[in-house]
């Protein structure tokens, strides 16, 4: 297969110190979550500058989403490419690793970009300014050849992708994540007939995904004072017994539900991820209320995820019996949200796959994954959605290790993205 000369001409405007250079310049603008506003006012900034219609949405206070349109005339089939502004961390936090803070303890301290050896590196590189650099700049190359389109090319960066959610005490209103932005440009205005979410898949065209439920389980004891533990019962202990009987359940449920849905080989995730109880600051009163909070992808329902959760809890009340009477447990959810699944002969999956065999001279991998994306408000709100971006294919940008991005990679995404964009927004409608 080769490019026709509209391809070639497109294809011949993506210039890869153009796109390092943009990829250096979004790292540098620090973006973590509640704080996107200097990097969407960039680019839309970098929108006008190419001559798209451009405008911010405020999502959110002083949270914008930045949106750019190459404008078609009417006849023809709209594409998205999506991205998200925020980042994972902010560069300050400790994330586990002794010695070093944030993603990148020899590098950097934060959102400063650094490059070496074709590599980019700093916060938010990998997930996901590599793919907002990637479609930016396939929107570019279409602009420059002077290309002109049946339907709209819809570029937008937005707020509050990553996934975060006021609970308890923690109700900052930069935790107002997951999904946020996208649900706000969906709704307001900016929608199309299909799109493409940059995630980083390292070139796989991800098909489909489960959604988030977040999940708080909490148990009471009583608030005595160290002296008197032996005659009271703690909320703490009472924890133990759940989180024992929740880790009994997580294998059984995953191949449940693995079961229902076959085609898409993946596992849901479970993990308890966040448990709080008491005060470290006063310890001679124990903790009258201890709380876990579990973090599932699934593509169960939530209403039958919380039957299933209370009836494993109501067993373990049983079997304390008169052991502990006075067990009790509250189940509630505080943050819901659907997978997102795309027909696997949908027109935008086979426009991806021949881009990329156009690119690569290679067949693209299609998967499906317990990983979740903006795809899934896409998907609700009726806009066919698929997965596809850059990543280096090793392990050290899922573990913990520095974020980075080979340019080669992101160029490549780009030409994908640019290819696709003139097949999908040259069809008539």
């Amino acid at each position: 297969m080769t490019p026709s000369d509209a391809q070639r001409s497109v294809l011949d405007k993506i210039d890869e110190q153009a796109i390092a250079k943009l990829l250096v310049d979004l790292v540098n603008i620090g973006s973590p979550t509640g704080e996107e506003g200097n990097i969407a006012r960039f680019l839309v900034e970098r929108f006008e500058n190419m001559g798209l219609k451009a405008f911010l949405q405020e999502a959110d206070q002083d949270r914008y989403n930045a949106v750019g349109i190459i404008e078609g005339d009417g006849t023809g089939f709209s594409l998205m490419f999506n991205g998200h502004l925020d980042t994972t961390f902010t560069g300050r936090e400790k994330v586990g690793l002794r010695g070093g803070w944030g993603l990148l303890p020899t590098a950097s301290s934060g959102a400063e970009a650094v490059t070496e050896g074709g590599r980019i590196y700093g916060l938010g590189a990998t997930n996901m300014k590599g793919g907002i650099a990637a479609f930016v700049s396939a929107a570019e190359a279409i602009k420059k050849a002077g290309i002109k389109l049946r339907g709209d090319l819809i570029t937008a960066g937005v707020i509050g992708e990553i996934i975060m959610a006021p609970v308890d005490d923690y109700s900052e209103p930069k935790l107002r994540g997951y999904t946020r932005g996208t649900h706000y440009l969906v709704t307001h205005g900016v929608t199309a007939d299909m799109a493409v979410v940059a995630e980083p898949t390292g070139g796989v065209i991800r098909l489909g995904h489960f959604g988030p439920q977040w999940v708080k389980i909490s148990t009471y004891g009583v608030t005595a004072n160290t002296v008197y533990a032996g005659e009271v019962v703690s909320s703490i202990d009472r924890m133990l017994r759940i989180i024992a009987a929740v880790k009994q359940w997580i294998p059984g449920y995953q191949e449940k539900i693995y079961n229902r849905s076959p085609h898409m080989k993946t596992k849901p995730a479970v993990r308890i991820s966040a448990i709080h109880g008491g005060a470290p600051w006063r310890l001679a009163r124990p903790a009258g209320t201890c709380s876990i909070y579990l973090d599932i992808r699934t593509n169960q329902p939530p209403p039958e995820l919380k039957r299933e959760i209370v009836k494993l809890l109501r067993k373990v009340k049983e079997e304390v019996g008169a052991e502990d009477p006075d067990f009790d447990f509250d189940v509630d959810f505080y943050l819901t949200q659907p997978g997102a699944e795309i027909d696997p002969e949908h027109p935008l999956v086979s426009g991806t796959q021949e881009a990329h065999q156009l690119v690569h001279n290679a067949t693209p991998e299609k998967t499906y994954s317990a990983i979740d994306s903006d795809a899934s408000v896409l998907t609700h709100f009726g806009i066919p959605a698929i997965n596809y971006g850059p990543r280096p294919m090793d392990a050290s940008t899922r573990t913990g290790g520095r974020e980075y991005q080979n340019i080669e990679d992101v160029v490549n995404v780009a030409k994908v993205f640019a290819l696709l964009a003139l097949d999908v927004c040259s069809r008539e409608a």
